[in-house]
């Protein structure tokens, strides 16, 4: 069964939260079961649809594991999810959460908010974290924080054409 697991990479207020508020809704939080995201319409203004459906169901863990203190294994414990969206904290700690993904034989793509809402310019790779997730195969993109609408519009377009494919 293939999987896809898209996580937004930013430091700390980088807007990671935001992204997840475009596409569901202000104040969305972690949950412990599926939900359906809704794929919305293409640029030429069809309905996106996948197997007949205009959503898909997702894992969204919002609030990183880095953060949190709570891993993607204890979250997705009990979920069988093909699609999780995930906020990963900047910093050395993240590798675990990628590493999950990696290991588990997710798809993997990347939205790293760099410079994020709160930075006044774009920062260093300083943990080799975008070079790390290239050589495993994943997709990596920068993208700016405070552009949260156009990179969660990149996201459900990575999810609609991985899941044309993939269910």
């Amino acid at each position: 069964m293939k999987k896809l697991a898209i996580l937004v990479l930013g430091e700390q207020e980088s807007g990671k939260s935001s992204v997840w508020y475009s596409l569901f809704e202000p104040g969305i939080r972690t949950g412990k079961y599926l939900r359906l995201l809704d794929l919305g319409k293409n640029d030429a203004g069809k309905v996106m649809l996948v197997e007949g459906k205009e959503k898909i169901d997702v894992f969204l863990i919002n609030g990183s594991p880095e953060e949190t203190g709570v891993t993607v294994e204890e979250r997705l414990e009990d979920v069988d999810a093909r699609v999780v969206l995930c906020s990963t904290q900047y910093s050395h700690d993240a590798r675990q959460t990628m590493d999950y993904f990696i290991e588990n034989e997710y798809e993997v793509s990347v939205y790293w908010l760099n410079p994020g809402v709160s930075d006044t310019r774009s920062y260093f790779d300083y943990e080799g974290l975008a070079q790390y997730l290239m050589f495993t195969g994943a997709d990596v993109r920068m993208c700016e924080g405070a552009e949260s609408l156009h990179t969660s519009r990149k996201v459900l377009e990575k999810i609609f054409g991985w899941a044309s494919y993939n269910l």
